[in-house]
């Protein structure tokens, strides 16, 4: 009897050890959930040639002790595959190699004494360029490297409660061409690592893209990569115009008390230039990484 006591007792200090290991909770600050001390986004780059992967993350809770890269490759896991500081927010996989028949996958989550964050996990084929991950919804979007300035190369579709809408409010429009926001709205939807751009921003993209040819270069057949989306717009009283054949991407600069300046891409003139517009009106937006 007393071997059979001996023998549960040991049974549940087990059980318990086992669920501390995996416990979600921040033990440095138990109030904070494990979703929100995981990494909030994620951004891959491949290498084909030179067999490397670099993932970038954002993380908004300091108090962790660093961040744990788990693999899934050769059908098997590795765990800890990597071991990362608290202050480091990249890693370059060296020895990276797949097709699209064998994905590679990466976990991705803080780490605090034994305790563990969610993941966010990422499954990479064979394919060349850069991915953001946001994590708030799952959302993938491609990037496009212009310069010195790492962009989103597709419209912003993540859902806000108000002041945000799909062109026509049918949401097949949102799933082609982004979702289209007011401007303050706008200002703070981009995910954590990345932001609304500037003025200045959309001035430094033209520069480098060649003003007198911004358009040609901007729009998707074009050869920088922004691929841009004419999404449309909607007016403040509700109507929806111009999808096909116009877009507008909202910079967080203010012009005077009502307007604030943008990017507008017209198809009819075929241009590409500055513009200020009312803020209560519905544009897209095209996060800039920060």
């Amino acid at each position: 009897m007393k071997r059979k006591v001996l023998i549960i007792l040991l049974s549940i200090l087990v059980l318990c050890a086992c669920k501390k290991l995996f416990e979600p909770d921040n033990p440095y600050d138990k109030n904070t959930p494990a979703d929100l001390w995981a990494p909030a986004s994620v951004y891959y780059n491949v290498d084909t040639v030179n067999s490397n992967c670099i993932i970038e993350w954002s993380n908004q809770v300091e108090h962790i002790e660093g961040f744990k890269i788990d693999k899934y490759s050769n059908d098997e896991w590795e765990i800890e595959y990597a071991i990362l500081g608290y202050d480091e927010r990249e890693w370059i996989d060296t020895n990276f190699s797949t097709n699209d028949e064998t994905p590679i996958i990466y976990r991705i989550y803080a780490y605090a004494l034994n305790n563990i964050s969610a993941s966010l996990e990422i499954s990479i084929t064979a394919v060349s360029g850069g991915v953001l991950i946001d994590r708030r919804d799952g959302n993938f979007y491609t990037i496009a490297k212009i310069g010195n300035q790492t962009w989103m190369a597709e419209n912003l579709n993540y859902y806000t409660r108000r002041d945000s809408w799909c062109y026509d409010n049918n949401t097949s429009n949102c799933n082609l061409h982004g979702r289209l926001y007011n401007w303050e709205t706008a200002k703070t939807v981009c995910p954590l690592g990345w932001k609304l751009p500037s003025k200045i921003d959309f001035e430094t993209l033209l520069s480098n893209v060649g003003d007198s040819n911004a358009y040609m270069t901007l729009i998707p057949s074009g050869n920088s990569g922004f691929s841009a989306l004419f999404g449309g717009w909607r007016t403040s009283n509700g109507t929806f115009y111009d999808v096909g054949g116009y877009g507008y991407f909202w910079s967080s600069s203010p012009d005077g008390s009502g307007s604030a300046w943008g990017l507008s891409i017209c198809s009819n003139d075929q241009n590409a230039y500055l513009r200020f517009s009312t803020r209560s009106v519905g544009f897209s937006v095209r996060c800039l990484q920060e």
